[in-house]
């Protein structure tokens, strides 16, 4: 799906920086911290936890009697934290 992935996407892009300055952001990790016990989050193959992830949208379409679709949003983090703004996912998947 060409998500990225690797240690300098992780930790040192510029995407990254931006995203943690977000002083909000920045509020909801600290209230999280308590309750986050990333031991028991790590997969057996580490390899895994240095993808970024991203959020696909797909129109469900059938043509000539065949199942298809239509990319219609696709937004890969580009670093930790860079998220897809919520107002724009809900907005290619028809909501408000």
């Amino acid at each position: 799906m060409g998500f990225y992935s690797g240690i300098g996407r992780l930790f040192f892009a510029k995407a990254t920086r931006k995203a943690f300055a977000d002083k909000e952001k920045q509020e909801r990790v600290k209230a999280l911290l308590p309750i986050y016990q990333p031991a028991k989050l790590i997969p057996n193959d580490t390899s895994l936890t240095l993808r970024q992830g991203g959020v696909i949208v797909v129109r469900h379409g059938r043509e000539g009697g065949k199942e298809g679709g239509e990319v219609v949003f696709r937004h890969l983090d580009e670093g930790t934290g860079a998220h897809a703004a919520w107002e724009e996912v809900l907005a290619a998947v028809g909501g408000k």
